[in-house]
């Protein structure tokens, strides 16, 4: 049942039962109760399954203050009338649904209905608008408002849709419009409704878009108005506009709307204050700090349940663009950027510091430091963001923040030492550009910083180092420690000098020991329950993908050794029954998250070919397939390799014949997309497996992705889509400048003699950036490695070259060695993005195990060519027995 349980991003140990909103409700025995954060659920009996594949559904919005009553009136409307529904049980998942980081599609959804039909619907809505007519709500701004209610909402839609997941896996829930047609089940941030579909609730009022058309707003006060020229923030709790004033004057416009950020003592005004206070701040200090600005504060008024400031445009950079477009993560960046940037860097963090000790002289606290409330123009640091700024000892305000810089703050920390606290958190970002890790891993700044310090300048050296200490003199209520970190970093230089460092080679090799040591420990005892769902996977909508699934994990954990007696533990035909009963097998052939890599999975797994329903359902759907994909991850160029990889008789098989005469009449852009999994890298990595390659079409492939950077000064890797993303370049195996130096090595395999040097360097150079990575294989470290180890086998390879390349792969494992976590709640690798702990090959610990498997090969010596040991899939041979048991 998609919606009905829908599955929310899991946010970081978000209790259920904490300050609980239900405390009221007295449930039937007939009521059956579970949960799925942010919602719990009740169902009548257990006939959750019957609900309509789609409808109409209910959603109540009350404010928090009456929240608990309409919720009671609810529960008992479900046992009488025999209705299903979800709602939030407590504060914390009330305020999710309320803040400005929820999806405008949920916002407000405290309670949600299912109806059975239409007549429910109609019947319910009319009880609840009697019984409690004079409830307040907030906005739900993908529903349509029954009558006059601000609380009760409905909206058309999917219930328990039928879901596909197409063949680049991704998920729609799909409804039947009005004329019989599947069609997407659209979720906006406003009112729709299918062709064909007409509202039967009597509603006069039209649907709306997300075109402004020049909205004209006015303060009815002084006769102002404004128009409204483009959103330039989408927030369900109140947009961002540019517009203009009566005088065509450039103007911001804020928006805050009823409900929105709700706490326990304001539950319907609380946005509202807020951005009045930064309306006051910004008005009242407009000339007052030495090292920061504000922006001018024009006019505030309400409009029905919305309250609008107006400021001055500011044409700048947010703090948050400058800091991910870092020079020093593009190898293709000037000395002098990158030493303006680092002058930057530093200015910056003393403009804050500064600007925070002004602050709280005046008896203020910011509450909420993130490189989203300030912008830089014309080299000037503004704050953008006010909302936060209040009395230092007004507690209401002092749950404001912004989490990823809030992670582990202590409870008992002063509104001063709260700023303090974040601040010394967005210097760390400053410099590594992510916090997330240290949510799992306390010591995940100094691991970074041990890990980079080599290639760091000498300047952000000296910054970390005060910066360790400002953090330990905060968490001992150092009321001067702000003041001393300044005074320390004034006096750094910019000069380029690197601490007396060497990367030793053994050192990592002992590492590798100990984390191997210690993963097969983990996980021979977390299999030893017997139960796949422990085992912590990026599933990608689909837990039986080959490398992000569990058939991966599973085949890694053989191959490597890791689990003695593996199959006692967990069987095969367990994955596999998994994988027969998956909802995606119908949908994608691929090799990464498809049928492809399923056969591949059955083959290994010792089933015999006639056994293989799997690889029978690819070559029947292909027989039908009029416009195939012909990507690696999810098309024919990785289904060809899985054929290869399979070594099935590909000569006297019309279906494998056509694979290879696509695959060598592919001369044109095949997507949107480039590099190995989507673009058309993946499909000359695919030819370079045909006994008959032709190499001029393989080129041709490369090109293709190729051309779409070549007007960068120089090469520092591609765009996952350039189309979306001209601006990004990207060192990673699946996506960027590693797939291609992967492939160029499959190809100079096969065509010694078109080794090219000079290409060779250019995407070293690109892998080569003062920046670190996640430590996985698809989009991290652990990725660049392999191909870094595959190009170690070419025999054209100048001593040089050879000397770099140990250079580099040294200094890359010690990096991901580095990132190792073991603590009473966490034992391996964070996954990609560095959203928690992963098993799996593609992003998380057994794909970095098999990583440095690979290197302990190449530093004895022992690492030959086997083109299935460097694809990026857990389908490999290594032939050696160093995880033995």
């Amino acid at each position: 049942m998609k919606e009905f349980e829908y599955n929310f991003k899991k946010t970081k140990n978000i209790s259920m039962n904490e300050e609980p909103l239900d405390n009221n409700l007295i449930f039937s025995d007939f009521q059956n109760i579970s949960d799925n954060f942010p919602f719990r659920y009740v169902r009548i009996g257990n006939n959750y399954k019957d609900l309509p594949m789609f409808g109409w559904k209910i959603h109540l919005s009350p404010t928090l203050n009456y929240y608990d009553h309409v919720l009671e009136i609810v529960n008992n409307l479900s046992k009488e009338e025999g209705f299903d529904y979800k709602y939030v049980p407590n504060f914390n998942s009330y305020t999710f649904l309320s803040n400005k980081n929820t999806t405008s599609s949920q916002f407000g959804k405290y309670i949600t209905i299912y109806p059975y039909n239409e007549n429910q619907c109609d019947t319910l809505m009319s009880i609840l608008y009697q019984l409690l007519n004079n409830i307040e709500g907030v906005q739900v701004p993908s529903d349509r408002p029954y009558k006059d209610s601000s609380f009760i909402h409905y909206r058309y839609g999917a219930i328990s849709p039928y879901t596909y997941i197409d063949s680049f896996n991704s998920k729609d829930y799909y409804i039947l419009d009005g004329y019989g047609n599947l069609v997407k089940d659209k979720r906006k941030s406003y009112f729709t409704l299918p062709l064909g579909i007409d509202d039967p609730f009597q509603s006069d009022k039209t649907l709306i878009t997300n075109r402004l058309d020049e909205l004209v707003i006015k303060n009815s006060k002084n006769d102002t108005s404004y128009t409204l020229e483009e959103i330039i923030r989408h927030s369900p709790t109140g947009n961002v506009y540019i517009g203009r004033d009566d005088n065509d004057r450039a103007i911001i416009i804020k928006e805050a709307r009823k409900g929105a950020i709700p706490s326990l003592t304001l539950p319907k005004t609380r946005a509202k204050i807020a951005r009045t206070n930064e309306f006051k701040f910004f008005k009242d200090n407009s000339e007052t700090f030495k090292n920061i600005k504000l922006p001018q504060a024009y006019d505030i008024f309400e409009i029905e349940d919305s309250l609008f400031t107006v400021y001055e445009y500011l044409d700048g950079e947010s703090l948050s663009s400058f800091l991910k477009t870092n020079p020093l993560k593009n190898p293709a960046s000037s000395i002098e950027e990158k030493t303006q940037y680092k002058k930057s860097v530093l200015n910056i963090i003393e403009s804050i510091g500064k600007f925070l000790i002004e602050l709280h002289s005046k008896g203020l606290v910011f509450n909420d430091i993130s490189d989203d409330n300030f912008m830089i123009v014309n080299n000037t640091l503004y704050v953008t963001d006010g909302e936060g700024v209040a009395l230092t000892d007004d507690v209401e305000w002092s749950t404001f923040g912004t989490e990823r810089f809030m992670y582990r703050k202590p409870k008992d920390l002063d509104g001063i030492q709260k700023d303090y606290y974040a601040f010394n958190q967005l210097i760390f970002y400053m410099i590594f550009n992510r916090t997330e890790g240290f949510y799992y891993d306390v010591e995940f700044y100094e691991k970074l910083y041990l890990a980079e310090k080599f290639s760091l300048p000498q300047l952000f050296i000296n910054i970390l180092k005060e910066n360790f200490i400002f953090h330990e003199e905060v968490l001992s209520n150092n009321q001067s420690s702000l003041k001393y970190f300044l005074n320390n970093i004034s006096r750094q230089n910019f000069s380029k000098v690197y601490e007396n460092l060497k990367i030793n080679q053994d050192n990592n090799l002992d590492k590798i020991d100990y984390i191997k040591t210690r993963m097969s420990e983990y996980y021979t005892n977390l299999l030893k329950c017997k139960d796949l769902e422990k085992l912590k996977i990026s599933d990608y909508n689909d837990n039986v993908s080959l490398v992000y699934g569990l058939p991966g994990v599973y085949l890694v954990l053989k191959k490597l050794n890791l689990v003695p007696n593996l199959e006692d533990l967990v069987s095969p035909d367990e994955i596999i029954r998994l994988i027969r009963t998956s909802s995606n097998h119908s949908n994608n052939l691929g090799i990464v998250f498809g049928r492809m890599g399923h056969a591949l999975f059955v083959q290994e797994s010792g089933f015999s070919l006639g056994d293989n329903r799997e690889l029978l359902d690819v070559v029947l759907k292909l027989q039908e397939i009029n416009n195939p994909n012909y990507d690696f991850a999810s098309g024919i160029s990785g289904i060809y390799v899985g054929v290869q990889l399979m070594k099935l008789n590909t000569t006297s098989n019309h279906i494998f014949r056509f694979l290879e005469r696509t695959l060598k009449s592919i001369n044109w852009k095949i997507s949107e997309f480039e590099g190995l999994s989507y673009g058309n890298i993946g499909v000359a990595l695919s030819s370079s497996f045909m006994s008959n390659p032709d190499y001029d079409n393989i080129v041709t492939n490369v090109k293709a992705d190729l051309n779409t950077v070549d007007s960068d000064y120089k090469f520092s890797g591609l765009s996952y889509s350039y189309l979306k993303w001209p601006k990004i370049r990207s060192p990673y195996l699946f996506s960027g400048s590693a797939g291609l130096l992967l492939s160029l090595v499959h190809i100079y395999h096969k065509f010694p003699e078109k080794y090219d040097s000079k290409m060779i360097q250019s995407i070293l150079d690109s892998l080569d950036s003062e920046s670190s990575y996640s430590t996985g294989i698809a989009f991290g470290m652990s990725g660049v490695c392999i191909s870094l180890l595959a190009l170690t086998t070419l025999p054209q390879n100048s001593e040089n070259l050879k000397i770099h390349l140990k250079q580099m792969l040294n200094q890359k494992i010690h990096f991901i060695v580095s990132q190792f976590i073991e603590n009473d709640k966490i034992t391996g690798f964070l996954g990609d993005k560095l959203e928690g702990p992963k098993d799996d090959f593609g992003n998380g610990t057994l794909g970095v195990l098999y990583t440095l498997e690979l290197y302990r090969l190449f530093i004895e010596d022992r690492l030959i060519w086997d083109p299935k040991n460097f694809i990026g899939l857990p389908i490999f041979d290594l032939g050696c027995d160093a995880f033995d048991q």
